[in-house]
């Protein structure tokens, strides 16, 4: 129709619209014909799950039907396809069972995907050409979908513990790739999901000052035969020796031993003055750096809050959605380290002789706080003349 070809999205001049109706108008009538005969004229070309029509492009569907990413094919057509092999003489597991991936009959349609045609029927099944038989159409969708390999680096703010490198803020880290569908829109919020089942650390949905980096694989490391774990091999060396951030690997009891691998690790700033640093901000710096992209910034995870069903709740689907405010992540309150209770006064009548350094006053408030959690002996050399332990 005029306002069909109004609507291609691929008009260059102002008669492609009728030109491509007019070539498309004979393919389609064999398509959509129930003679064999003339269903048998349709040339094709597979291509592993996909088909190629000569002449069946996406402007030429759009001509057909706007907006529409299928097309309703004739059993007979479907047939020359396919080879003559019928959905119903193909099974596949459902539901724990053997079945036939479609019954008799059924809806075929020329589906497009990946830019090309996929044939399936019934919304259920396609066909494979590869192997020459139908199947759940789930999988063109899983093993046979095109991937990307992205980076990421997904962080916790450390918010009861300072950071066991500088004993400034810190972050809690883990690094990695991860392969995603090339065709779904949303796929990176799929990263979500991921990296939460790792360890109940790293829950970032709705959690203030934790988020996730995504990036491509630098060019530099397109060289390389597989670009995404060389690339990330090569992230934990830089995050090691950068100037910008301190690394600390250090293991968790439920996480057990990690720091083999350098898979997760706690990040503070690298900066000499603890005063208002972000080891956000830090980090930020270095995967710039690391990248070559100035805009690079995290993502936030956010999902709304569900309706609550006999006692439960569900919460609404877990999407990525820009960062917001500053790059930085708030200093943990003065009762997350014990030692820091400790007025002025008490630390300097801790020491039996001598003005402390500034040094040593660090290394005493760590005895302290290390003997109290240990509920040992006091330090030698120290006297408490008071301590109270904040809740």
């Amino acid at each position: 129709t005029p306002g069909a070809l109004a609507r291609l999205s691929d008009d260059d001049s102002a008669d492609e619209g009728p030109r491509v109706l007019s070539e498309v108008t004979p393919l389609m009538s064999q398509l959509r014909t129930n003679d064999h005969e003339k269903a048998r004229a349709v040339a094709f070309e597979p291509h592993g799950i996909h088909v190629r029509i000569p002449g069946l492009s996406a402007a030429a569907l759009r001509a057909v039907r706007a907006g529409s990413r299928s097309l309703r094919v004739a059993r007979a057509a479907a047939l020359h396809l396919a080879g003559g092999v019928l959905p119903a003489s193909c099974v596949a597991l459902h539901k724990g069972r053997l079945a036939a991936v479609a019954p008799e009959g059924g809806d075929f349609r020329l589906q497009r995907a990946s830019g090309a045609w996929l044939l399936a029927v019934d919304g259920r099944a396609f066909f494979n050409f590869a192997v020459r038989r139908w199947q759940p159409l789930a999988m063109a969708h899983g093993p046979y979908s095109p991937v990307r390999e992205l980076l990421y680096v997904v962080f916790v703010p450390e918010a009861s513990l300072r950071g066991p490198a500088r004993g400034t803020p810190a972050l809690f880290v883990k690094l990695g790739y991860r392969e995603l569908a090339e065709e779904e829109n949303d796929d990176q919020d799929a990263l979500i999901g991921y990296v939460e089942k790792k360890t109940a650390k790293l829950k970032i949905t709705n959690v203030p000052g934790a988020g996730i980096f995504v990036f491509k694989v630098p060019k530099s490391h397109q060289v390389f035969a597989r670009p995404c774990r060389a690339a990330e091999a090569s992230l934990k060396t830089e995050l090691l020796n950068s100037s910008d951030v301190a690394v600390t690997e250090r293991a968790l009891r439920e996480l057990g031993a990690f720091s083999a691998s350098l898979e997760y690790m706690f990040v503070e700033d690298a900066a000499e003055s603890s005063a208002g640093v972000s080891p956000l901000a830090a980090l930020t710096k270095a995967l710039r750096s690391f990248t070559g992209d100035p805009t690079l910034s995290p993502y936030s995870a956010r999902a709304s809050d569900g309706t609550v069903y006999g006692g439960g709740s569900r919460k609404g689907r877990k999407r990525l959605r820009p960062w917001r405010g500053p790059l930085e992540v708030a200093s943990p309150p003065p009762a997350a380290t014990a030692a820091s209770s400790l007025p002025s006064s008490a630390v300097a009548a801790a020491v039996t002789t001598g003005s402390p350094t500034a040094a040593g006053v660090g290394a005493m408030r760590s005895r302290a706080k290390r003997a109290l959690l240990e509920g040992g002996a006091r330090p030698a050399g120290l006297r408490l003349a008071f301590f109270r332990r904040s809740v």
